[in-house]
C-alpha cells in the first residue's frame, strides 16, 4: 500500500529573471552565496507542499522474470529517471528488464510494432508508457491472450485486462501548479501555457488541469494557449516573446519541465518584464532545474516522482508475477517545489543520482 505524508512549507517569488546562460551562473553564485537574486517573500501565500512515499513489499522469489517496459519518450532526465529506476531496482530484486523508446508521443505505430517484436522474446510481464491510451490496445490483447501481465505505467493506455496501473494524475498536479503560481501574485491575472508533446495525452491532461484550475478561480485566465511539438525551450521562448506582445499584463508562464522554462526565462529577460513575470513548471530533469528553483528563477515547481514510480513499476511486476496482491490503481501524487522547501525534499524520489550531480 503506497502511504503518504503531506508537509506544507512556502514560497519565494522571484524578483528577477534572467536568460540562460545568467541563470546557471547565478547558480553558481548561489552556492557561493550570493542569494542568486531571488527575494525574500514573508508575505507570499505558503504554496509548497511535499511528500513522503513508501514502497510495497517485495517478495524474495529465488527467480529471475523478466520485462518489457514500453515508454513514450526517454528526452528528459525525468524520462530517463523512471527506466533507470526500474532496471536497477529490478535487477536488485530478479527482475531483468528490456526498455522500448517509441522516441516521441507522435510515433504511434513504432511503439505498438515493438510491443509486438518484444512478444517475440517471451517477456512474463510489460510495463505500458503508452503514447496513445486508445492506439495500443490491440497489440496488448496479443500479448495478454500469450499470458503476459500487462500493467500500465505513467501514462496508462486503456487495456481493460492490466493487473495493476501505476501514475500520477498530471491534471491534478497542473491544477495544483495552476493555482499555486495564481497564488503568487494574488490570485488574480493572466497566464499563459506552453505544454511541451502538442498532441499527446500528457499536453492535454496538462492543459486540462490548467483550464480547470482558470475555471475554478475566477481571477485567473489563460490568456494564450501553445503546445510545442516537443520540450524545446527555443520554442518556449518564441512563445513566451510573442505573448508578452499581445498580452503586456501577462502575470506568470507555465510549461510541461523546467528546462523548459528556461525559454521563459529567456523571453521574459528580453523583454524587460523580469518581476512582474513569473514562471511555473511542472518537472525537475536535472540538478540545473533544481538551482533554478532554489534562486526562484522558476518560483513554482509541479514535481513527479520518477524515480520512485520505477522503482514501484519494478516492485508491483514482481509481486504479481509471485502471485502477490497488487492495487489495481496506484496514484502517485506529485510534490509543489518552491525556493523555500525545495532544500527539505528527498530528490532521489524524482531522479536517478547521475541527474543530481551537484546538488
Amino acid at each position: 500500500m503506497l502511504k503518504l505524508v503531506h508537509r506544507s512549507r512556502g514560497v519565494r517569488i522571484a524578483a528577477s529573471l534572467v536568460g540562460l546562460a545568467l541563470a546557471l551562473a547565478a547558480c553558481s553564485a548561489a552556492d557561493n552565496g550570493s542569494g542568486g537574486g531571488a527575494a525574500a517573500a514573508e508575505n507570499v501565500p505558503d504554496v509548497g507542499k511535499l511528500n513522503t512515499y513508501t514502497l510495497p513489499d517485495v517478495p524474495d522469489t529465488g527467480k529471475t522474470f523478466k520485462a518489457a517496459a514500453f515508454v513514450a519518450q526517454q528526452q528528459q532526465g525525468d524520462a530517463i529517471s523512471y527506466t533507470q529506476a526500474l532496471k536497477e531496482y529490478g535487477a536488485k530484486h530478479g527482475l531483468d528488464v528490456d526498455i522500448y523508446d517509441a522516441g516521441g508521443y507522435a510515433n504511434i505505430d513504432k511503439q505498438i510494432n515493438q510491443i509486438r517484436t518484444a512478444l517475440t522474446t517471451h517477456p512474463d510481464v510489460m510495463l505500458v508508457w503508452a503514447t496513445d491510451p486508445n492506439a495500443v490496445v490491440p497489440a496488448l490483447t496479443e500479448a495478454a491472450a500469450q499470458g503476459v501481465k500487462i500493467i500500465n505505467w505513467i501514462v496508462p493506455s486503456a487495456y481493460g485486462g492490466a493487473v495493476s496501473s501505476i501514475h500520477t494524475d498530471f491534471v491534478q498536479d497542473s491544477y495544483n501548479l495552476t493555482k499555486a503560481i495564481g497564488e503568487t501574485f494574488g490570485g488574480e491575472g493572466k497566464i499563459v501555457t506552453a505544454f511541451g508533446g502538442c498532441g499527446g495525452s500528457y499536453q492535454r491532461d496538462l492543459q486540462a488541469g490548467a483550464d480547470k484550475a482558470a475555471a475554478d478561480n475566477p481571477g485567473l485566465s489563460i490568456a494564450v494557449k501553445e503546445c510545442p511539438s516537443d520540450f524545446d525551450p527555443s520554442k518556449v521562448q518564441e512563445t513566451v516573446a510573442n505573448a508578452l506582445v499581445s498580452q503586456p499584463d501577462v502575470k506568470a508562464v507555465l510549461t510541461s519541465v523546467v528546462s523548459q522554462a528556461v525559454g521563459a526565462v529567456n523571453a521574459i529577460q528580453a523583454s524587460h518584464a523580469e518581476g512582474h513575470v513569473t514562471v511555473g513548471s511542472g518537472i525537475l530533469t536535472s540538478c540545473d532545474d533544481v538551482k533554478l528553483v532554489k534562486n526562484g528563477r522558476v518560483s513554482v515547481v509541479s514535481g513527479i516522482p520518477s524515480a520512485y514510480m520505477g522503482r514501484l513499476g519494478a516492485v508491483v511486476a514482481i509481486r504479481a508475477l509471485a502471485g502477490e496482491p497488487v492495487d489495481p490503481t496506484y496514484v502517485v501524487p506529485g510534490n509543489v517545489y518552491t525556493a523555500k522547501n525545495i532544500d527539505d525534499a528527498d530528490l532521489t524520489n524524482d531522479l536517478t543520482a547521475q541527474f543530481l550531480k551537484g546538488c
